[in-house]
């Protein structure tokens, strides 16, 4: 287990470049443990499972329309991973007209905030291609930097949310692991067209319930009173 305490204080300039403005209004983030506290959009806690250790940070930016850090606990073994989860926090530049529009009709209410869920499959070097410098990209250099290797193919069930009404925040969890040990390679799992398989299906619903047993999603803990 991780026992330094890591705070990103983006007041600071700690996550990354941008105009002042949008870095002196970010909320302060700190991991305790296992244990991934936001003071605010959204104020929450993120407890992962004692499997996994904080392996650090990974800022991004978006063109000229967003910036976020992304958040990386990782099991693995002898230095191959063997699952991921990744808290991303995004921000909309504040000279950027854009809206994060997505539907939450049938989201689930979580820790306060509604929390959008989808499974998805991807190669990493095809993400890597499509955006060299998307987060993907930079996730995997992260990790190979820090030692780690990881399949190409991997599985993942993304948790999204916009917790402000002016949908210019959004906080993305992502649940990965590396899809060789189903012994199914990427396009065993989608169509021609595009559509889910019977395979993916049965898979992504296991991923679903290993996703709800290796992390949580809580209230920010109230203070005073």
């Amino acid at each position: 287990m991780l026992r330094s305490l890591f705070i990103v204080c983006c007041s600071l300039g700690l996550c990354g470049s941008g105009p002042d403005a949008v870095a002196a209004q970010l909320p302060t983030r700190v991991v305790q443990g296992l244990e991934l506290i936001s003071s605010d959009l959204p104020a929450l806690r993120i407890r992962v499972d004692s499997s996994f250790h904080f392996a650090g940070i990974v800022p991004f930016e978006l063109d000229s329309v967003a910036r976020g850090e992304r958040f990386i606990f990782v099991d693995a073994k002898d230095q191959v991973v063997r699952r991921l989860v990744v808290a991303q926090f995004e921000s909309i530049w504040p000279t950027s007209p854009e809206r994060y529009n997505y539907f939450f009709e049938r989201a689930c209410t979580i820790a306060g905030y509604r929390f959008r869920q989808n499974p998805f499959a991807f190669s990493q070097k095809a993400a890597m291609a499509e955006n060299p410098r998307g987060e993907a990209a930079l996730t995997k250099a992260f990790l190979e930097h820090r030692g780690y290797r990881i399949d190409d193919e991997i599985v993942s069930i993304r948790y999204l949310t916009v917790p402000d009404t002016a949908r210019r925040h959004e906080l993305i969890i992502f649940y990965m692991e590396p899809l060789g040990p189903s012994s199914f390679k990427l396009a065993d799992l989608y169509t021609g067209a595009g559509d889910d398989t019977p395979i993916w299906r049965t898979l992504a619903g296991a991923l679903a319930a290993r996703a709800r047993a290796d992390f949580v999603i809580l209230p920010a803990r109230v203070t005073g009173g």
